[in-house]
This record gives C-alpha cells, sequence and structure tokens, in this order.
C-alpha cells in the first residue's frame, strides 16, 4: 500500500508492487502463398479459303492455403503493477469500492512455424497436389516476423466491501 486517506465516510487509496506473471501463449492460423503459371497452345480453325491461327497465352493465378502456429509455451516474469481507488461506506462495515490497476509484464517475441505438407490451390484446381517442403517452410519462416505478445493489462473494478 503506497497510501491511504479516510475522511467520514470517503476513503482514496494508491498501491504498487512487484508482481509475478505465469504465463501462456499458442497461436494457430493460415497464410496464404501467391502461385502463378502460364500454358500457351495455338487454336487454329478454318474459314473458307483461309486458316487463321492463334497463339493462346492462359495464366493461372491462384494461393495456397498454408496453416502456420506458434507451439504453446508457458514463461514466468516480474513486472509490476500500480493501481488507486476510492471507497465509501454506506455503513460502518459495508461499502463500493472503484478501483483501477495496471500491471506491466514484459513483453515476449514469438516465431511463426509453418506446416510442410501436400496442399490444393483455393480457387481453382490447376494447382492441385502442390508440395510445400520443408525447405519451403525454413524459407518463409526467415521472412516471416515474431508475434509481440505484450501480456500487461489495465483493470477496472467495482464492487461491494465489508469492513472488518
Amino acid at each position: 500500500m503506497l497510501g491511504r486517506y479516510q475522511k467520514e465516510n470517503l476513503g482514496l487509496f494508491a498501491s504498487g508492487g512487484a508482481t509475478l506473471f505465469m504465463n501462456t501463449f499458442s497461436a494457430n492460423t493460415f497464410t496464404g502463398i501467391g502461385l502463378a503459371a502460364r500454358t500457351s497452345s495455338w487454336y487454329c480453325f478454318w474459314d473458307g479459303w483461309w486458316i487463321y491461327c492463334y497463339y493462346i497465352y492462359t495464366y493461372y493465378i491462384d494461393a495456397l492455403k498454408i496453416p502456420i502456429r506458434i507451439d504453446e509455451e508457458s514463461w514466468t516474469a516480474f513486472g509490476g503493477n500500480i493501481g488507486g481507488g476510492i471507497d465509501y461506506r454506506f455503513t460502518e462495515s459495508v461499502g463500493l469500492i472503484l478501483e483501477a490497476r495496471y500491471f506491466f509484464c514484459p513483453t515476449k517475441t514469438f516465431e511463426w512455424k509453418w506446416q510442410p505438407g501436400v496442399y490444393d490451390s483455393v480457387n481453382y484446381e490447376y494447382f492441385t497436389g502442390f508440395n510445400f517442403t520443408q525447405a519451403d517452410a525454413d524459407f518463409f519462416e526467415d521472412e516471416t516476423s515474431e508475434v509481440a505478445v505484450n501480456p500487461s493489462f489495465f483493470q477496472f473494478s467495482i464492487g461491494i466491501i465489508i469492513f472488518f
């Protein structure tokens, strides 16, 4: 307790101190990788005395839906808290309390793990059975930003307080 001030039925207080945090974090989601391919072919048709030929390009653009994850990890961290509040006594032993408190915990970063496997494209069937190898996963893991997790939080509470 940092301090307390009481005047008749109204009390003000402030407090703070060290805090031990026991955290656990994990994440699962998907990401997309764009794919593109081009095919070409001749198309010819006969119109009376003439033969018309066209060279046709077909472009396929699609994406793979790749699962990525952050494995569950638990860690302990030291931080702090500071807060204050107000209480009002209706009677000598019962009152109402309002409190606000901020808990500070250091930020921790995590890396995404890409899942190798065989995947089909999202929209079309041109890229079916695409083999996303471990080498591909390693490459994209290096290019993916880390996730910063900040377990700090603000708490606001209201309640009935009983004085002894």
